[in-house]
This record gives C-alpha cells, sequence and structure tokens, in this order.
C-alpha cells in the first residue's frame, strides 16, 4: 500500500519537476558531461547586465541635457522678484497699530534691471532680469507685501518725498531705502551647480510722532548647492536673501 501512495504522489501534478532549462547532459568516455548555459544566462551575468544598462542610461539621461544646454546660446531669463515667506506665515495673523508708509526705493546699483547671472558648464553665460521692472520697484513691493502679511495697514508714497514734511499722523512710520547690492551669480560645475546670493541695502526708518529717525544697514546671504539647475532655483535663491533681508528690518519693531 506504501508503494501505491508513493507512486501516485510521483503522479500528481503538484509533484512533478520542473524541465531543465538546459539540454540533457551529454554522454561521452563514461563521464556525464553537462554542456555549459548560454553566454548572458549564466547565474548572476543577467542580473549584472541589467545594472549595467540602467547605470548607462541614467548616465546618458543626465549628460545629454548637459551637453546640448552648452551649446544652445546665452538666455535672459525673467523671473519673479518678490517677498516669499513660508506658507504657515503668508496669512497675518494680528493687526498692527501703526500705520506705514514706504517711499519708493532708490538703486545705486548701475544695473537697474539685472539681478543675476549663472555660468554653464561650458562656459556660456545666461542673464536673470527682476519682474517686476526695474528692481526698485519689485523691492519696493516686496517690503510693502511684507508689512501687510505681518499685519500693518500700508501705503506708498511718491518717489522722492521727505518724510521730515509729514507733520502729523497717520502714518506712524515712514521707511525709505536704497539697493546697495542685489545680485544672485551661479556657476555648473560636474553634478552640481553652485549659487551665490548677497542682498545689501540701507533703510532708513522716520517716526512722525516723535520727528526721530534713524539709518540701519541690512545684509543677508546665501550660497545654496544643487544638483539639477533651473530658473526657479535661481528665483526662490533671490527671493528668499530678499525675504531674510526685509525680516530683519521688520524685527527692529522701529527701534534703533
Amino acid at each position: 500500500m506504501k508503494i501505491i501512495k508513493f507512486i501516485q504522489l510521483l503522479s500528481d501534478e503538484n509533484y512533478r519537476c520542473s524541465p531543465s532549462p538546459y539540454p540533457p547532459p551529454v554522454k561521452g568516455g563514461g563521464i556525464n558531461v553537462a554542456p555549459s548555459p548560454p553566454a548572458g544566462e549564466g547565474p548572476g551575468e543577467g542580473v549584472l547586465f541589467s545594472t549595467s544598462l540602467v547605470s548607462l542610461f541614467l548616465i546618458c539621461t543626465l549628460l545629454v541635457p548637459i551637453i546640448f544646454s552648452g551649446c544652445t546660446p546665452p538666455v535672459t531669463y525673467v523671473i519673479d522678484l518678490a517677498y516669499a515667506p513660508p506658507l504657515s506665515e503668508a496669512v497675518a495673523v494680528k493687526q498692527e497699530q501703526e500705520r506705514i508708509a514706504v517711499i519708493p526705493f532708490e538703486d545705486a546699483r548701475t544695473e537697474k534691471r539685472m539681478i543675476g547671472k549663472s555660468k554653464r558648464l561650458m562656459g556660456k553665460i545666461d542673464n536673470f532680469e527682476s519682474n517686476p521692472s526695474p528692481v526698485s520697484d519689485a523691492v519696493t513691493q516686496a517690503l510693502v507685501r511684507a508689512l501687510k502679511i505681518k499685519g500693518y495697514q500700508t501705503e506708498i508714497l511718491k518717489p522722492g518725498t521727505d518724510p521730515e514734511a509729514i507733520k502729523q499722523s497717520p502714518p506712524n512710520i515712514v521707511l525709505s531705502g536704497k539697493i546697495d547690492y542685489l545680485w544672485a551669480y551661479a556657476i555648473a560645475k560636474t553634478g552640481r551647480t553652485n549659487i551665490k546670493v548677497d542682498v545689501r541695502m540701507k533703510m532708513k526708518i522716520y517716526k512722525v510722532d516723535d520727528k526721530t529717525g534713524f539709518t540701519m544697514n541690512v545684509q543677508s546671504q546665501s550660497e545654496p548647492k544643487v544638483v539639477l539647475f533651473t530658473p526657479s532655483v535661481m528665483q526662490n535663491a533671490i527671493n528668499d536673501t530678499l525675504t531674510d533681508a526685509i525680516n530683519h528690518v521688520i524685527a527692529t519693531k522701529w527701534k534703533e
């Protein structure tokens, strides 16, 4: 009975052995010689071959855009220059009592529209311009937006307004400023791009009620490094640095 059950098990579909993918061994000289598997089908060879293909594909994917970008002519990009706080801080949480007037910024730089350059791996230079333009308008609007987000009632005065000519409030505070330096420069290296952003401004804060004022120098720098460089990356780097400079001004709460 045991022999019959064993034979039944061998005939069962679940216990049949899968056929070998290789041809049967060849008999020769009393020794069974099994032929070598076809090239690429040995243990591990297919995995290594597939890995090599994936690596080659990734290298080509990274290098081809870099090579073609180096062949294209220089480009001038227009990027949005703005106050860009984190989303959690983009809505005013409380209303401040002071009303603030902003006199449009002066731009002491030679280039009134340019805010940066980028050097490609092949050496060509791309330019970056501000929107809105000129840069002084963009920085003025960025400051006004920041004040509104912080809860201040804000207005923009005419360019060149003399703060001391305002005899009574509102406004309680008058802000004016000069852009000494606002520039970003990106240099492409193999496998990365180094960006350096520098913002320097001179701010004047005048208190109408006290008839007093003071001047403060504001500077903010950043040096991010990225793998994939795009105009939006440059835009974010500049806006983050400008936002930090403006936050330094507002953080004084108008005290020297």
